[in-house]
């Protein structure tokens, strides 16, 4: 029970890290600048991508080849197709819930990739070396992905001003 606890804590307070980071980047970028939301899903899929390429790196690998086995996991109908890594996704501008507001959210593109991760990111009752070593990767990732995303933003978020001012 504490474990379990502490392990939601740790979850709560480095996506808290990382969204608190980027919002406030987005708050000093508001306050001076008054972006369109096709500007700010410029500027939020800059910071999508990076955030993808290093969730993309992060996330673990099985052994299993996909293409000669097409019946493996806990998927709809027991069917799992393709390594976690290949299902991240994102659409510049656009929420987990199709929502065209200017953010954008990075996640997994079917549901069966939300069971499987629960289970590789947060761990089962017993489980091997190489299961030990992957846990948590979702938030190694966000860990090391933040200087990148706001690099990302930065750039992109200049570029949107001086198209703006041409």
């Amino acid at each position: 029970m504490i474990w379990s606890l502490l392990k939601k804590a740790n979850e709560v307070l480095v996506m808290n890290d990382l969204d608190d980071v980027l919002n406030d980047f987005y708050k000093q970028v508001a306050s001076k600048v008054n972006l369109t939301a096709e500007q700010k899903a410029e500027v939020t899929g800059a910071g999508a991508k990076a955030y993808a390429e290093v969730l993309k790196d992060e996330t673990p690998v099985s052994d299993l080849d996909y293409g000669k086995a097409r019946k493996i996991g806990a998927g709809k109908n027991g069917l799992h197709d393709h390594h976690l890594r290949d299902g991240i996704t994102y659409k510049e501008g656009y929420t987990i819930d199709n929502a065209q507001t200017g953010d954008t959210d990075v996640g997994w593109n079917k549901d069966d990739d939300i069971a499987l991760l629960g289970w590789v990111n947060d761990g089962v009752m017993k489980m091997s070396t190489k299961q030990m070593a992957n846990l948590h990767f979702v938030q190694r990732a966000q860990q090391k992905a933040a200087g990148k995303i706001a690099e990302a933003m930065s750039s992109k978020l200049s570029e949107v001003i001086n198209n703006e001012h041409d």
